[in-house]
């Protein structure tokens, strides 16, 4: 499943980017719409799920709509650079898909590859590079994220 949509959002991806000439960002869709398109694109007997987006697709909400107004658009985490500056640089970035803040749960997926050095995890490699913080220090708000600057 996860293959017809890396082809679906790819397709869609490049499209815009035809159709825009530099104008930055990849093709926004529906949820709804996209997980429709998907559901045809796929052989009889495969159920796509949403899950199967994760590290594929980074999701939006879209105001106050809830999963009804969500959005979604292609990012692939095997298109990311290894080296974590570089990563964090591109998703922390002011171009598309760059964003200043990233939920703890929206980020883990696309932490997948990234190079660790050696006697490190993950987690020490974000502490090196980002700052983790909940709105209002409150523990029932997700963990967010934002770039350190030096």
């Amino acid at each position: 499943c996860r293959h017809y949509a890396r082809k679906l959002l790819r397709a869609g991806a490049q499209g815009r980017e035809q159709r825009a000439a530099g104008a930055g960002g990849a093709q926004t869709w529906k949820l709804s719409a996209f997980m429709a398109q998907w559901h045809a694109l796929v052989p009889v007997g495969m159920e796509p799920e949403e899950d199967m987006l994760s590290g594929l697709a980074l999701f939006e909400s879209a105001g106050s709509g809830g999963k009804e107004s969500a959005e979604i658009s292609y990012l692939d985490a095997e298109d990311l650079p290894r080296d974590p500056e570089q990563r964090f640089d591109l998703l922390f970035g002011s171009q598309a898909p760059g964003k200043p803040r990233w939920e703890a749960e929206q980020l883990r997926p696309f932490l997948e590859g990234m190079t660790v050095p050696p006697g490190k995890q993950a987690d020490d490699v974000l502490e090196d590079f980002l700052h983790g913080f909940r709105k209002n220090g409150h523990s029932d708000n997700p963990l967010t994220y934002i770039r350190k600057t030096i």
